[in-house]
């Protein structure tokens, strides 16, 4: 938007296909999967953080690198799209559409969270009922919201969701220092 406003594209209806409007409107649209998946992954080390509470749990767990793969293929696969049309491009109208992999991210994200909640319940024994409770509420809130914006298309729907999430998790980490 801020880009078709500052190329005077907004009252034009048929806008003449121009690559740098292109180009800034991909690098928007990847930021914005890349962030929306960022979360889901930061769920996921405040779950690792909250179930590592002694020493044990920690070497039995994946190591970070590990858990940071799938988000690294995300990026790759983001990185991408705009010349391969692997998650999403637009067309000589500046339509969005979405590319084969789009669901990808979906995955990656339920990955995170379905990795967080295993954690949360195998070391349920060792974390305060309050936290977990508000950990596994937190966890299906962001689930819901992508499952709900997957089905729905409302725009930005699962940011928002995410967005509640984090600040119940801020809290969460607050209350419990």
């Amino acid at each position: 938007i801020l880009s078709a406003i500052t190329l005077d594209l907004t009252d034009t209806a048929n806008a003449p296909f121009r690559h740098d409007i292109v180009l800034s409107l991909d690098t928007m649209h990847m930021l914005g999967l890349y962030l929306k998946l960022a979360i889901s992954y930061v769920v996921a080390i405040f779950a690792r953080a909250l179930s590592s509470l002694d020493q044990k749990a920690t070497r039995r767990h994946a190591p970070l690198i590990l858990l940071s793969l799938p988000i690294l293929l995300a990026l790759v696969i983001a990185i991408l799209s705009p010349r391969y049309h692997l998650s999403f491009y637009y067309d000589s109208a500046y339509v969005i559409h979405n590319g084969a992999l789009n669901y990808i991210y979906y995955l990656i994200a339920m990955f995170y969270l379905a990795y967080s909640f295993f954690l949360l319940y195998h070391r349920r024994q060792y974390i305060a009922k309050a936290t977990m409770w508000t950990a596994c509420l937190l966890i299906v809130f962001s689930t819901g919201g992508m499952l709900l914006n997957r089905r729905m298309q409302v725009v930005n729907f699962d940011i928002f969701i995410h967005s509640v999430a984090c600040l119940v998790m801020l809290y969460v980490i607050l209350d419990s220092t």
